[in-house]
């Protein structure tokens, strides 16, 4: 409806129009019902009002964070004046994305984990720690990389958090992350993903693979029987000696030799089983001698040695 041209456009105008032939005391209740209505309106437009400030606060601050990263890379640490108030994703993935250079290729991993549950960035803490950690440390490339050819297996998700985390600070590519994750496996956990069908594909589902494994092996193994530690009733053998085929020597045999006479050996220095001195018995080439076949094998000896003299002067007394 068109207004009129002669119609008052103030307030107390629209006002006075909107109530005419109303009663007094409806005029005042229709009036009150204004005011408050204005009073809501307002106090609605204060808190909207603080509300901007209180987010352009929040984004002078994560500005000022991640002007404080790059600088951290670019140029050296720097001590940040300010921290936001905030502590959700949305922040981590500012922070993320407005990284510069070498920090933005470091952020790009992050940025694939935000909101999961193997993220290493939780909170801007976590962030300006990351950061700094890799590039205050020149070396720290040379020192992940040898951190996780250390690696090994205690528990799967110990391993697996380590392993992650050390990741990130290196540059492999997926197979030879892959490949290097698996070698520090625990023996049976590798041989059960060797025969998996199909093979996984990415890192992380190997991992998850592998805990799968891990978990079934631990199960298997606290359901197994615990072994008989009972003694064995084996009788203890007889000693053997004197043949290789291992039959039992009785006494009476020359090739006996009593545990009292190989206690005397013993102390006096001799091999227990031939009774000469010199060697053990554990290389022994004589073969157990009784104290008798002792006495006839170094007669024998002196013997030879008696002959063998006796030859040598011959053969010297024909040359003279």
């Amino acid at each position: 409806e068109p207004i009129p041209l002669h119609r008052d456009p103030t307030i107390s105008g629209i006002l006075t129009e909107g109530t005419t032939g109303l009663s007094f005391g409806d005029q005042g209740a229709l009036l009150k019902s204004i005011q408050q209505l204005i009073l809501n309106l307002t106090i609605q437009v204060m808190d909207l009002s603080q509300q901007l400030k209180d987010r352009d606060q929040q984004f002078k601050e994560l500005q000022s964070l991640v002007k404080e990263v790059n600088q951290t890379v670019n140029q050296g640490v720097h001590t940040p004046e300010t921290k936001p108030t905030g502590v959700n994703e949305d922040i981590i993935m500012f922070l993320l994305i407005n990284m510069e250079g070498a920090a933005a290729a470091r952020a790009l991993p992050h940025i694939t984990l935000v909101g999961k549950r193997n993220a290493i960035i939780r909170t801007p803490e976590d962030f300006a720690w990351e950061f700094k950690k890799t590039f205050d440390n020149p070396d720290a490339t040379t020192a992940a990389e040898q951190k996780i050819t250390e690696l090994a297996q205690t528990t799967t998700a110990a391993y697996m958090a380590n392993f992650w985390t050390l990741q990130l600070e290196i540059d492999w590519n997926e197979n030879a992350l892959q490949a290097q994750y698996q070698q520090g496996l625990n023996w049976q956990v590798r041989t059960q993903l060797a025969m998996m069908t199909p093979q996984p594909w990415t890192l992380e589902d190997l991992m998850e693979a592998a805990i799968c494994i891990d978990n079934v092996r631990h199960k298997l193994e606290a359901s197994r029987p615990p072994w008989d530690s009972k003694p064995s009733t084996q009788k203890t053998t007889a000693q053997l000696k004197g043949t290789s085929s291992g039959t039992q020597v009785k006494e009476g045999n020359p090739t006996y030799v009593s545990t009292k006479e190989q206690e005397k050996r013993h102390a006096a220095n001799q091999c227990i089983k031939c009774g000469r001195k010199g060697h053990r018995a554990a290389v022994c080439c004589t073969g157990w001698l009784g104290p008798g076949m002792v006495k006839d094998w170094e007669d024998k000896k002196k013997a030879k040695e008696t002959t063998k003299v006796a030859k040598a002067g011959e053969s010297e007394s024909e040359k003279e």
